[in-house]
């Protein structure tokens, strides 16, 4: 009876924490072409995007589409002083985020291993290419690559965790990590996951009851 019960509870905390967790997303394809901002409204949450200093341009490379600014020295990627802004009406956890076509040296003419600034209420981070398959990031969380950094391929990494940023956020910037801008550092938006305040922190709280009920069982 007692192993029933504890079944019952883990199962109750699973399907409870699964519940909570569900993230809004946004994907590339909400912002559309030839528009320089767009007004989301997702789980409850408005979100403001907007594009500088040009309007959102779509590209695809080897079959992986993702958005980036108009023009520039690599149209339809964020480059040089290009970037994408992302405004929340009330503080968000970031579970998720996805760019594209982030490559290694010696693909596409990048003499450099390409990088992403992430800039998260004023904080700076790097998601840094190694290889065709490795990348590294400065803040909380993992790196996973879903195509490779390679020639004819999409170049295609997540980072991905409870909170990757350590904390809830209301803006969130992509950008070029090359001072003073350069097509050895341009990539595109594919997604983001976000959690709401009040649902990230419902969610921590039904993790902490079940290491609870698993402690006292």
């Amino acid at each position: 009876m007692s192993k029933m019960l504890s079944f019952g509870a883990a199962l109750s905390c699973a399907l409870g924490a699964a519940g909570l967790a569900q993230a809004g997303v946004i994907m590339h394809t909400d912002l559309p072409n030839g528009q320089m901002s767009v007004n989301l409204v997702i789980d409850g949450v408005n979100i403001q995007v907007d594009a500088d200093p040009r309007a959102f341009k779509s590209k695809t490379v080897a079959g992986t589409t993702g958005v980036g600014i108009a023009g520039g020295s690599v149209d339809g990627e964020i480059d040089n002083s290009e970037y994408i802004l992302f405004t929340f009406s009330t503080p968000v956890v970031i579970t998720s985020l996805q760019v594209v076509h982030l490559y290694a040296a010696g693909n596409y003419g990048d003499t450099v291993s390409e990088s992403a600034r992430i800039t998260a209420d004023g904080v700076d981070y790097v998601l840094q290419v190694v290889d065709g398959t490795t990348a590294t990031w400065t803040g909380l969380g993992s790196v996973s690559n879903h195509s490779p950094g390679l020639q004819n391929n999409g170049g295609h990494w997540e980072v991905f965790g409870s909170d990757i940023f350590g904390s809830a956020i209301t803006t969130l910037k992509l950008r070029s990590n090359e001072v003073g801008g350069s097509p050895m550092a341009d990539y595109g938006f594919y997604s983001l996951a976000f959690v709401p305040t009040p649902g990230a922190m419902a969610l921590a709280g039904v993790s902490g009851l079940c290491l609870l009920r698993r402690r006292r069982g």
